[in-house]
C-alpha cells in the first residue's frame, strides 16, 4: 500500500497578506472619498480643500514608496518585489488620514520617511516592527512639526480640543449648547465636523470596519474590548461627575476613537496573536486613552495610547501564553481582573475632575452695514459696520465661529459686548480701529478684527502669515531674591520674589522661556506687567498667591507660577532665632485660654490672673506660624509686648493696642483675636 505525505502545515487559507492588505486599502480609500465629499460640499471649505487633500496623500504615498526603493536598493533586494511585499502605502494612507487637512506638504513627507525608516524598516521591515508606523509618524507631527501649517488652508476649533478645554465635563445645559456648534451629535456620528482627515466619519469607518472583519482582515474582539472599555469607563466617569448619557457617546465620536479602533488597534503585527491578550490589548489602550484626555495636556489619547500598549505586547504574550483551550479560564480570570482595575483607576481619578469656564461660540446678532474679512486664527473673520445716514457707525459685530472657543472665540464675544462699544456715535471714515484693546492669547484673531474694521473704511488687506496665535517674549528683568520653580506646559518655570530686610515683598519676575508664545508666554509676560504689582508691599509670608487670576487659555502656566510663588513662601532672606518655646509656660499658668487662626495655624493665648481679676502673665503660642515671621511675632509678643497688661484688671485690659509686627500682620490680628476671646470667656 502506497501512503501520499504532505509536510506541515496542512491547514490552507484563501486569504493571503496580498489580499488582506488589499481590502484594507479599499477600506481606507472609502474612507479618504468621504472626507473628499465633506470638503467639498463643507461651508466655508470647496474643491481646493479636497484638491489639498489628494495632494497629501500622494505626497506621503510617494515619500513611503521612494523611501523603501531606496532602502531596497542599498541592500541590493528586487525593489519592485520587495515595495510590493512591504505595503508601504497603507502606512501613508493613514498617516494622512490622521493629520489635518492644513499640515504642510513637507512635514507629511518628513514624517512618513522617519515612520518608515524608524517605524518599520529598522526593526527588520514588514511584520517585524514593534511600533505602529503611522502612529510612529504622527507623533513626530504632533513633537516637531505641529506649527508647520499652510496659511491658505484654515482648520476650525476640533470638539475634542473644544471640550477638553472645559475640562472634559460641562452642564447638560451647557453641552446643548456647545454639541450645537458642531450639527449635535447626529452629525458627529456622520462626520460632518472639523478634525483630521480620515478620523471624523464613526459611521463610515464602522460600515469598513464590519466589511473588514466579515472578510477576517481584523478582529473585531480589539474593537469591541476597546470601545467597549471606552463606553463603561466614560460612563461611570460621567456618573460620577453628573453628566449625562451623552458623556460616553461623545467620547466614541469624537477625536480619533473610531479610526483608531478599526484601522491601528487591529494591526496584526504590533498587537497580541491570541484572542485573549487582544481582548487585554484593546482594554489597556482604552485605558490609557480615557486617562490621557481627562487628566492629560493633550486633548487627545488615542495616539499615545497605541504606543504604549505597542510597547506592552510582548508582556502580554507571556501573560496568555499556552494551550489557549487549557488556559482560557486563567486568561478570562486575567481580563476580568485588568478590567475591573483599569475602571477601578480612571473612575478614582475622575473624582479630581474639575470644570472650566467655557466660552462658545454661539450665532451673533445679524446688522446690515459694510462687512470686511480677514484671515482669524482657525478661518475667516468678518465684522459688520452699521452706520446712519451721516456714517456714523451705530453698531459692531464680528462673526468668526471658527476660532477657538476660549481663546479667539472669546475675544470676538468680548469685542461684541464690550470693545466696539466705543466707536458708536464716531465717524466710520473717521474711526481709529488701531485702539481697539488686543485681547491676551488671541493675537491672531484680535488683529483679524482689527484688519477687517479697517476694511469697511476702504483699507486694504495685509496678508498675514498665521501660525499661531503669537507675541514674541520679551527678556524678563533679572532679580536678586528667593526662588521657586515648578513644571508649566513647555518646561520649568521659575519666579523670584525679592524682599526687604523685614520680608516684605518689593519685586516678582517670573521666567518660562519653554512655554508657548501666544499662550503661556504672554500669561508670563502678563504677571509681570501686571499681575505681581499687587504683592508689592505685602510681607512674603502672608501673601495670599492664589488670588492671583489665571490667565485664559494659559492654565497651567498659570498654576506652575502660583505653585512656584508658593514655594517662596517656605524660604525667607533673613536670619531667624528658633523661638522660645511656650509649652512650659502654658503648662504653668493655669488660666484662660482663647484661640483664634493664625497664618499657619490655630493660636493660642493664656491669660492668667490673682485672685482680684487682675493680670499676673499673658502667653502666646502658635507653633505652626513661619520662621523668621509669625514665630518671630509671638516671641516678641511674649518677651516686650505682654508685659504692659500685668497688673491691669483683666476685664479693662485693651489688647487692640498691641502692635502689629512688620510682616506679620495676620498673625498679629490672631493673637489680639485670641487675647480678646480669652478676656470674652472670663466675663462671662
Amino acid at each position: 500500500m502506497k501512503f501520499t505525505f504532505k509536510p506541515s502545515p496542512n491547514y490552507r487559507d484563501s486569504q493571503s497578506t496580498q489580499s488582506i492588505m488589499r481590502d484594507l486599502t479599499i477600506g481606507l480609500l472609502v474612507v479618504f472619498a468621504f472626507s473628499l465629499f465633506y470638503y467639498v460640499t463643507g461651508e466655508n471649505l470647496g474643491v481646493n480643500y479636497a484638491l489639498r487633500a489628494c495632494g497629501l496623500l500622494v505626497t506621503s504615498v510617494i515619500s513611503a514608496v521612494v523611501t523603501e526603493a531606496i532602502y531596497f536598493a542599498f541592500k541590493k533586494e528586487p525593489i519592485i518585489k520587495s515595495i510590493k511585499g512591504s505595503f508601504g502605502w497603507v502606512t501613508a494612507i493613514i498617516l494622512t488620514l490622521m493629520c489635518p487637512i492644513n499640515i504642510s506638504y513637507y512635514a507629511l513627507a518628513i514624517s512618513t520617511i522617519l515612520a518608515i525608516v524608524f517605524g518599520k524598516l529598522v526593526f527588520g521591515g514588514f511584520g517585524q516592527n514593534i511600533f505602529n508606523p503611522a502612529a510612529f509618524g504622527r507623533a513626530i507631527i504632533m513633537a516637531s512639526f505641529a506649527g508647520s501649517v499652510a496659511v491658505d488652508f484654515a482648520t476650525s476649533a476640533t470638539p475634542t480640543a473644544s471640550f477638553a478645554a472645559s475640562g472634559w465635563l460641562m452642564s447638560n445645559e451647557t453641552f446643548s449648547s456647545f454639541i450645537a456648534q458642531f450639527g449635535g451629535l447626529s452629525e458627529m456620528f456622520i462626520g460632518r465636523y472639523p478634525g483630521a482627515i480620515g478620523e471624523t466619519s464613526a459611521l463610515v469607518i464602522l460600515l469598513v470596519g464590519a466589511f473588514l472583519v466579515y472578510r477576517k482582515v481584523i478582529d473585531w474582539k480589539v474593537i469591541v474590548a476597546y470601545l467597549g472599555t471606552i463606553f463603561v469607563s466614560t460612563l461611570g466617569i460621567g456618573l460620577v461627575n453628573g453628566q449625562g448619557m451623552w458623556y460616553p457617546i461623545f467620547h466614541l465620536l469624537t477625536g480619533g476613537v473610531m479610526f483608531g479602533a478599526v484601522f491601528m488597534l487591529t494591526d496584526p503585527v504590533t498587537n497580541p496573536t491570541s484572542s485573549a491578550g487582544r481582548i487585554i490589548f484593546g482594554i489597556g489602550a482604552a485605558f490609557f486613552t480615557v486617562l490621557i484626555r481627562i487628566k492629560g495636556n493633550l486633548p487627545e489619547g488615542v495616539l499615545y495610547s497605541i504606543l504604549l500598549m505597542n510597547m506592552l505586547t510582548p508582556l502580554i504574550e507571556r501573560l496568555t501564553t499556552g494551550n489557549q483551550i487549557k488556559i482560557a479560564k486563567k486568561n478570562m480570570r486575567n481580563v476580568a481582573i485588568i478590567f475591573v482595575a483599569c475602571l477601578a483607576i480612571l473612575l478614582g481619578v475622575s473624582t479630581t475632575m474639575e470644570a472650566k469656564e467655557i466660552t462658545i461660540n454661539e450665532p451673533v446678532e445679524e446688522i446690515d452695514g459694510i462687512t470686511g474679512t480677514a484671515q482669524g486664527f482657525g478661518g475667516e473673520v468678518s465684522v459688520t459696520v452699521a452706520t446712519d445716514e451721516n456714517g456714523i457707525i451705530t453698531k459692531i459685530v464680528a462673526e468668526g465661529t471658527a476660532e477657538t472657543p476660549n481663546l479667539g472665540g472669546a475675544a470676538i464675544s468680548t469685542f461684541n459686548s464690550e470693545g466696539f462699544a466705543k466707536f458708536e456715535g464716531v465717524a466710520l471714515a473717521e474711526a481709529d480701529f488701531d485702539t481697539l484693546d488686543t485681547i491676551t492669547g488671541s493675537t491672531v484673531t484680535s488683529e483679524a478684527v482689527i484688519e477687517a474694521l479697517k476694511q469697511t473704511q476702504g483699507g486694504q488687506t495685509t496678508t498675514q502669515e498665521v501660525t499661531e496665535e503669537t507675541t514674541a517674549p520679551t527678556t524678563t528683568e533679572e532679580i536678586d531674591g528667593i526662588v521657586g520653580s515648578a513644571q508649566g506646559f513647555g518646561g520649568e518655570i521659575s519666579v523670584t520674589v525679592a524682599t526687604d530686610e523685614n520680608g516684605i515683598i518689593t519685586k516678582i519676575v517670573a521666567e518660562g522661556a519653554n512655554e508657548t508664545a501666544g499662550l503661556g508666554l504672554d500669561a508670563i509676560e502678563t504677571f509681570n506687567n501686571e499681575g505681581f504689582a499687587k504683592f508689592e508691599g505685602v510681607a512674603l509670608a502672608e501673601a495670599d498667591f492664589d488670588t492671583l487670576d489665571t490667565i485664559t487659555g494659559s492654565t497651567v502656566t498659570s498654576e506652575a507660577v502660583i505653585e512656584a510663588l508658593k514655594q517662596t513662601q517656605g524660604e525667607t532672606t533673613t536670619e531667624t532665632t528658633a523661638p522660645e518655646t511656650t509649652e512650659a509656660a502654658t503648662e504653668e499658668n493655669d488660666g484662660i485660654v482663647g484661640t483664634a487662626q493664625g497664618f499657619g495655624g490655630e493660636i493660642t493665648v493664656t491669660i492668667s490672673v490673682d485672685e482680684n481679676g487682675n493680670i499676673t502673665s499673658v502667653v502666646a503660642e502658635g507653633a505652626n506660624e513661619t520662621a523668621g515671621l509669625g514665630l518671630d511675632a509671638i516671641e516678641k509678643f511674649n518677651s516686650e509686648d505682654f508685659t504692659e497688661f500685668e497688673g491691669v484688671a483683666l476685664a479693662e485690659a485693651d489688647f487692640s493696642t498691641i502692635d502689629t509686627v512688620t510682616g506679620s500682620t495676620v498673625t498679629s490680628k490672631a493673637v489680639v483675636e485670641a487675647a480678646q476671646a480669652a478676656q470674652s470667656a472670663a466675663q462671662q
